[in-house]
């Protein structure tokens, strides 16, 4: 049984992983269950007991349950009878905090937690340092065909040069980079004017966002609602993907774009230095200045940049595949089975 709570790239990283989970399951075990409930629903008694009288059924049917985010596997704490095996995903804010009892629970009570980047386990050990072993499994994208010469190509066809940076804009969560980058835009507008800054996502904090940018003098291009298709398009022709979240447990985001071969540019200390190592440029602080400075060297130095893009282009697509993410947690359900038949002496069902 897969519990989730969100399904597809709608749902940023964490629907992207439930997919992908959802496929590789339907091939390795009989899924017999695929529970979806968006838990930002669950303000509602009715969702909460719904999803909670599913589980209950599923529980009976299945050997083994795999929950995509922490608040689903919570539930499983009031629910009667024997407790069945479970495996628990997690992604990043959720866990890089004190936990209340419910969310405690599961993390103690999960036989397998796995986590997306090792920066995730850390921050997570901070607060919970008393934590059984963590299974970590990068992530990975499936990447479409793309060579570096259609990304040249791209540059040339691109009817402006614009920095890019995607993400939610979302009031409850401002440390992703977008308020840095419009304070670093005057500076940068002094030295490269014709260079746009376009911001792809949608949310509660786009009026305050636009306000911001209307008070600098920031002619920021705020765009949603975008396909996926479209996504790529404007991902092929960015300059430069600016990523400088704090909050990313792993950042799917630029490793899209680093599969275009499109520059990043990230924070250090943060999960894309784990991935990236130098493949990548950074910034020691997500704050105005060294944003502006970084940015106006990477937009002066065209040639250099773009070499940056041609190694961050190979590094993704050699190690953060779907292909590649989907070897990792194979080796990890093995793990987890066996641990598992050893305890009880049983196996577990998959298909042949």
């Amino acid at each position: 049984m897969l519990a989730t709570a969100t399904l597809g790239s709608s749902g940023g990283g964490v629907g992207i992983v439930a997919g992908q989970l959802r496929a590789l399951f339907a091939a390795r075990y009989q899924l017999r269950h695929c529970l979806y409930t968006p838990t930002r629903g669950w303000k509602s008694s009715w969702a909460r007991l719904s999803f909670a009288l599913r589980l209950a059924i599923g529980k009976r049917q299945c050997a083994l349950a795999f929950y995509s985010h922490i608040d689903l596997a919570r539930v499983l704490r009031w629910l009667p009878g024997p407790r069945q095996p479970f495996a628990l995903f997690v992604h990043s804010l959720e866990v890089w905090r004190p936990l209340d009892p419910g969310r405690l629970w599961a993390l103690r009570n999960a036989s397998c937690i796995i986590a997306n980047s090792a920066l995730t386990v850390r921050r997570m050990r901070e607060f919970h340092p008393e934590l059984n072993a963590v299974e970590i499994v990068h992530l990975g994208v499936e990447f479409s065909e793309f060579s570096m010469r259609q990304r040249t190509q791209a540059l040339h066809a691109a009817a402006q040069r614009f920095v890019l940076i995607v993400g939610r804009l979302d009031s409850g969560e401002r440390n992703k980079g977008h308020d840095q980058l419009l304070e670093a835009w005057p500076l940068i507008s002094q030295h490269h004017p014709q260079v746009k800054l376009v911001f792809l996502g949608s949310g509660d904090d786009a009026p305050r966002l636009q306000a911001k940018a209307a008070g600098l003098g920031v002619a920021v291009q705020l765009l949603s609602g975008k396909t996926d298709s479209e996504r790529d398009l404007l991902l092929q022709s960015a300059e430069i993907f600016a990523f400088p979240s704090t909050q990313e447990g792993f950042g799917l985001a630029a490793i899209e774009a680093a599969g275009f071969g499109v520059p990043v540019l990230a924070t250090r200390a943060t999960s894309l230095e784990e991935i990236f190592a130098e493949d990548a440029a950074y910034v020691e602080a997500m704050q105005a200045e060294p944003l502006a400075n970084k940015l106006i060297e990477l937009l002066s130095q065209r040639a250099e940049t773009q070499v940056l893009g041609q190694r961050g282009y190979h590094r993704v697509r050699a190690q953060f595949s779907r292909a590649a993410f989907e070897q990792r947690m194979q080796s990890v359900l093995q793990r987890w089975e066996a641990r598992l038949q050893q305890a009880a002496g049983t196996s577990v069902e998959r298909l042949p």
